[in-house]
């Protein structure tokens, strides 16, 4: 016995359902099939997955399986989705980002212009160049910090910009406009790792010189507003992040003579690209 998709997709419509009947109607089929594919499950895992009760409750085991499977089927109804338009010749494009600063510099890019069908994908910055070598994705949107040294990538810059300083309401500097790098460099600061930044956060490192105080690493952006408010650190935000971070109470702060700056480029491989990524290029 192995686990398979179908397994997967009644677990799932159990839990939602509530009950092996009402899932078994959704999927018009006897109920005693939905149990033994469930059972199997468990025996499968070697564990109970649910409480059977009215409505059934998961065990620990089957909380991990439930959001687990969950991702899986959404990945498997993807993938049928991307087979049907290339089997149609619905070629569509891939292209992958790290932040919201990228997603703004995207629409600029293609703003009142024809646009081809992509779609995008959010991951991590550190891993940005290495998606885009193995072809994983057609393009990228990112910092060009991430492409430095990489060979075989070229670039176009869309947009760039500085980063300025983001202040909880409860820090001494909330009330200044502006800030120069001396009185930055006396307080401690929050900043994403480098797995989340990539080449970003040794950069920003080697310009401070090495005076920059961190206190805390996160690797998302909530896990650094939570500290900036419970433990008044400062934090580091491109300029376009104003009126996210207003809703939650940072206020962005221009730090003077500041070396920190960035640029966004679009980004793609040299060699081996298709018509529709030289059309999207052109564009």
């Amino acid at each position: 016995m192995n686990v398979s998709l179908v397994k997967l997709q009644y677990f799932v419509d159990v839990v939602d359902e509530g009950t092996f009947s009402k899932a078994a109607l959704k999927n018009r089929i006897a109920q005693t099939s939905i149990s033994q594919q469930v059972k199997e499950l468990e025996q499968y895992y070697q564990c109970e997955l649910i409480k059977r009760q009215q409505p059934v409750v998961m065990t620990q085991a089957g909380k991990v399986l439930y959001r687990n499977a969950k991702k899986v089927l959404q990945q498997f109804t993807l993938l049928e989705e991307q087979m049907e338009k290339a089997k149609n010749n619905q070629v569509e494009l891939n292209i992958e980002y790290a932040s919201i600063v990228d997603i703004q510099s995207l629409n600029l890019l293609l703003k009142g212009k024809k646009q081809p069908n992509f779609t995008l994908h959010k991951v991590n910055l550190g891993e940005i160049a290495s998606n885009l070598l193995s072809g994983k994705y057609d393009f990228a949107v990112t910092f060009d910090s991430e492409f430095q040294g990489v060979a075989g990538v070229e670039t176009k810059e869309l947009t760039s910009g500085e980063y300025w300083l983001g202040v909880s309401q409860n820090n001494p500097l909330a009330k200044e406009n502006e800030v120069t790098l001396t009185q930055l460099e006396s307080y401690p600061l929050v900043m994403l790792s480098p797995k989340i930044i990539g080449k970003s956060y040794d950069i920003m490192i080697k310009r401070s010189q090495g005076k920059l105080k961190i206190n805390r690493i996160v690797d998302d952006i909530e896990s650094e507003i939570f500290y900036m408010k419970q433990e008044n650190l400062l934090g580091f935000f491109p300029k376009t992040y104003e009126l996210t971070l207003k809703e939650e109470g940072i206020k962005l702060v221009k730090i003077i003579d500041s070396p920190h700056v960035y640029s966004v480029v679009l980004a793609w491989r040299k060699v081996g690209l298709t018509e529709i990524q030289k059309r999207f290029i052109e564009v």
